[in-house]
């Protein structure tokens, strides 16, 4: 309950930044201004509305609502950012006026420099909701020598964070099949938050995703977005998707590796509390002795007692901030936010930029990605 009040405080002072800047430098008389805060009023509560509706099964009414108000947040997450380079601009001006009177005439004020902060703003918003469509192929290789000489090659395609039933439909996620399917992966997996919400057309959406071949399997472990969205729900749309669901437990599709999933600890904890769970080192205690061990973990962050256990860990959660400047707070969170890193000698940990979207419909300057992995056998 705490953390629901802090977001939407900081919802709030959001709307009341960008309320107070246009004022200010648009010059606003008090009418004027009065309108302005009425309209991002209903702007603001837009989004949470539309939630609502959806959950309450009034989607013909709340998913256009829902829309609207997650296209405007990612609209103010982008005006913020603008807003606060102009800001600073000026406040660092106005502090060098104290010493040279002449530096406050660099300062940027007026309506005009307001208007070309929103042309600056619907232009990158504009490319912001173009950025989804265009998904990326990112390529990874990693050699071991515990794979067989019967099987020295593996293909893993990487699923992470697709949301699919919020903003992602049947025209993106039938794109972001089209990735997969031109990879020819031999295993493809699901990094979690696969699910978003409950969707009229689940049964076509599953579809999509289940006529993808994987000769080897496909596997799936589940994220927040599972818990949020409904577990029940969630795990069925998984399943009718055609991967099998790794809930703490170990696969091994081919002979020398082995992929291990961990639940999201989302499900231990509040109101999705299921009382269950096995630690991750005695999940990878699962996996076959000498296999290359591939965990898949919804979020990045590499347990210590892990890294002796497994090979490679495949992550995503983090969306790399999805919309910049967020890709800073991201950096900051987690150690290592997004790509291929070596965490210890002869272990990586995966982290994708994610391929949907949540929340706003939009990315900037963190294009959607399909990861595609080749484990390839080395001398040993």
């Amino acid at each position: 309950m705490g953390f629901v009040v802090v977001i939407l405080l900081a919802w709030g002072a959001m709307h009341a930044y960008a309320w107070t800047h246009v004022r200010i430098h648009a010059g606003l008389g008090t009418r004027t201004a009065s309108v302005l805060g009425l309209a991002m009023l209903v702007l603001m509560v837009a989004p949470i509305a539309g939630m609502m509706l959806v959950r309450a099964g009034r989607s013909a009414i709340g998913r256009p609502v829902e829309v609207v108000g997650m296209v405007w947040a990612g609209a103010l997450f982008l005006f913020l950012g603008v807003a606060l380079v102009r800001d600073l601009w000026n406040g660092l001006f106005a502090l060098a006026g104290r010493v040279h009177p002449g530096a406050r005439a660099f300062r940027l004020v007026g309506p005009r420099v307001l208007a070309v902060e929103l042309a600056a703003v619907a232009a990158l918003c504009a490319y912001a909701l173009i950025e989804p469509w265009r998904i990326r192929t990112e390529c990874v290789r990693l050699e071991s020598p515990k794979l067989t000489a019967e099987r020295p090659r593996v293909r893993i395609a990487v699923l992470a964070d697709v949301h699919v039933g919020s903003t992602v439909g049947r025209r993106r996620l039938a794109r972001i099949a089209e990735r997969v399917r031109r990879a020819e992966p031999d295993i493809l997996l699901s990094a979690g938050d696969l699910v978003d919400a409950e969707m009229k057309d689940s049964a076509e959406l599953a579809r999509i995703l289940a006529d993808l071949p994987a000769p080897l399997g496909k596997f799936a472990v589940t994220g927040n977005h599972e818990y949020y969205a409904g577990l029940g729900h969630s795990v069925d749309f998984t399943g009718r998707a055609g991967f099998a669901l790794l809930a703490d437990a170990c696969a091994r599709p081919v002979e020398g590796l082995t992929v291990a999933g961990v639940n999201d600890p989302t499900g231990r904890r509040g109101p999705f509390r299921d009382g269950g769970g096995r630690s991750e080192q005695a999940v990878l205690s699962d996996a076959g002795d000498g296999d290359f061990v591939v965990l898949l973990k919804h979020r990045p962050v590499v347990e210590a007692g892990s890294i002796d256990r497994m090979d490679l860990q495949v992550s995503g959660h983090s969306h790399r901030g999805q919309i910049f400047p967020f890709s800073l707070l991201v950096a900051l969170y987690y150690e290592h936010g997004h790509g291929l890193v070596e965490v210890a000698p002869g272990t990586h940990l995966y982290t994708s930029r994610g391929t949907g979207t949540w929340g706003p419909p939009m990315r900037f300057l963190s294009p959607p990605e399909v990861t595609v992995i080749d484990l390839v056998r080395a001398a040993r």
